[in-house]
């Protein structure tokens, strides 16, 4: 199986996504819907439905980890769904590992 390109704490080589997710107020939704373009999906939808149904129904986390999964599907890494859900959800690790996912998928990892 292979493995992260990253590891968690390896998002702070790129420090422009790293700033932009962490400082901005809409910084996740934009990291999301740059990793859902790396992913051939919709980044429009991927950054927004998190924005609108969010605070309803968990939609970031949600989101975080099915791009999570389909990452971890297109290059071999070893996971499960729960296991990305959970991460996601917590609160400093969600957005080391948004951050880890957006350089597995982008390839930028400085």
């Amino acid at each position: 199986m292979g493995e992260w390109k990253q590891g968690l704490c390896g998002c702070f080589n790129n420090t422009t996504i790293c700033l932009v997710t962490f400082l901005l107020p809409f910084g996740g939704a934009y990291a999301l819907g740059k990793t859902a373009e790396g992913l051939d999906e919709s980044c429009c939808m991927f950054a927004l439905c998190p924005l609108f149904c969010g605070p309803f129904f968990g939609a970031p986390n949600q989101v975080q980890a099915a791009l999570r999964m389909r990452a971890r599907e297109r290059n071999g890494i070893e996971g499960s769904w729960c296991g990305d859900y959970w991460m996601s959800c917590l609160p400093l690790i969600g957005t080391l590992t948004l951050l880890q996912l957006h350089a597995e998928v982008t390839g930028v990892v400085a």
